[in-house]
């Protein structure tokens, strides 16, 4: 006799496969933190990393928001993409918007715990921190309000106002060229090669929004206009349309159809 209780629902392999992953990379994080700070050669492995983070993490994290803001027009664009691609598109640049914010959180500590910047100047033009300091801290502050929308995208699509997400998103584009600013003239001088990266990723981006631009005013003149017709018939007077069902429903009476 079968049981009548319901079957007990077991966790999906892709669930239990994200927890071992994430355990594994907890245990390996405390294992080499442990390391580092029992050996020599760690602490100076760890010396080296940080030293080399504090000085390329915020050009990781403008490239990552620069492929961000390429694939988030690519996955928006109906012409030239497919589906598939559209599809893919945008779950690359979510992975690149995760990897933008950590990369600017880590930048960001590193400045603070090497008093280049206080805590204050985590909040633009505050503490001190000059013009283009403050216009990095604003374009972060940006940076973090489009992430965390992107979040709850559908909070806003189920709101009476969805464009409201949209507009709250598109602050990006601001954000990104304030974030151009601040690496090129805040701080040290760029290298040359850091200079030609910003360069390109102006380009890249330019390039994507033309095309987005290009191909949204083609599909307008394109699509096809619908026509509406409208036919006019001579109305018939209201005591004839009367006389004529009156004839009709005593012929359905008589005949016992009606």
């Amino acid at each position: 006799m079968k049981s009548r209780h319901a079957p007990r629902h077991t966790r999906p392999a892709r669930t239990n496969g994200l927890l071992i992953a994430t355990g594994v990379i907890l245990t390996g994080t405390v294992t080499i933190a442990l390391i580092a700070l029992t050996t020599s050669w760690g602490a100076s492995a760890v010396a080296a990393t940080r030293a080399f983070l504090e000085y390329y993490v915020g050009v990781f994290a403008l490239l990552a928001f620069t492929a961000t803001s390429v694939l988030g027009v690519a996955a928006t664009e109906r012409v030239i993409f497919s589906i598939e691609h559209r599809i893919l598109a945008q779950r690359v640049h979510r992975a690149a918007a995760i990897a933008g914010i950590g990369f600017l959180g880590i930048h960001i500590l590193l400045k603070i715990d090497g008093g280049r910047v206080s805590p204050a100047g985590v909040i633009p033009f505050a503490g001190g921190s000059g013009l283009w300091v403050g216009l990095g801290a604003l374009a972060a502050n940006l940076m973090l309000l489009v992430f965390v929308t992107g979040i709850i995208r559908g909070r806003f699509a189920q709101s009476t106002k969805p464009w409201v997400w949209r507009a709250l998103h598109d602050i990006a584009y601001i954000a990104w060229p304030a974030s151009i600013l601040h690496g090129l003239l805040a701080g040290r001088t760029p290298a040359q090669w850091v200079v030609w990266c910003y360069i390109l990723a102006l380009v890249a981006v330019g390039i994507a929004l033309a095309m987005r631009l290009a191909t949204t005013a083609g599909a307008r003149e394109t699509a096809p206009t619908p026509r509406i017709e409208v036919t006019r018939k001579k109305a018939e007077p209201v005591a004839r349309v009367y006389r004529l069902h009156s004839v009709t429903d005593a012929a359905e009476r008589k005949t016992g159809t009606g």
